[in-house]
């Protein structure tokens, strides 16, 4: 069970089953609660993310230093009070999954509306799945902030999703990158094959 709080009182009680059907949904919303996003912390840079899991496991590893948000699912858009919490923000890092819809919105809404800074998770699709496969949460967080300086740097890389064609860019680029070819834009991918991540 994972309980959403606003002002110490419990807003939402999400349940996730271990096993499921094929047609099953692995988490339930118990009626009546709230589908706000769920926020936590009050530092001054704020870190996106989809799964309610993922914002505990980085409230934990850096909850002193980031502010988290977990929306749900990547098209959820920010209530009023969320959307005002964002907007105060010094630096929004987007970690949505690193897969197509993540992506999308991304460079989509979230720089749209935000000019979020996309982070995508490293050598996984999320960060859970990060911190299973050996990647330290908190130095991820700690290299996507303005005072990490030399020593935690990331480099990234885009991917056109309609070739899957690495365009090994040692940065994303300052405007979104387009695919002549597939008519669509170049989306980030979770990890690069030269293994950059210092």
């Amino acid at each position: 069970m994972i309980p959403s709080f606003d002002g110490g009182r419990v807003i939402r009680l999400r349940i996730r089953r271990d096993e499921i059907g094929p047609k099953d949904d692995r988490y339930i919303l118990v009626p009546g609660g709230s589908t706000r996003p769920m926020v936590l912390g009050n530092a001054d840079a704020v870190v996106i993310v989809e799964s309610e899991l993922d914002a505990l496991l980085i409230n934990q590893a850096a909850g002193d230093i980031v502010s988290i948000i977990a929306l749900g699912n990547a098209q959820i858009r920010p209530d009023a009070k969320t959307d005002k919490r964002l907007r105060q923000a010094d630096l929004i890092l987007n970690a949505l999954d690193s897969d197509a819809a993540g992506a999308k919105e991304a460079w989509g809404f979230w720089l749209d509306n935000y000019g979020a800074k996309r982070w995508p998770c490293i050598r996984a699709k999320d960060p859970t799945e990060m911190q299973q496969v050996g990647v330290d949460v908190r130095q991820w967080i700690q290299a996507g902030l303005p005072e990490a300086g030399p020593k935690f740097q990331i480099q990234e890389m885009t991917v056109c999703l309609h070739q899957r064609r690495c365009e090994h860019l040692c940065s994303i680029p300052p405007e979104r990158p387009f695919c002549a070819i597939a008519g669509e834009a170049i989306f980030d991918m979770d990890r690069c094959p030269k293994g950059m991540w210092k």
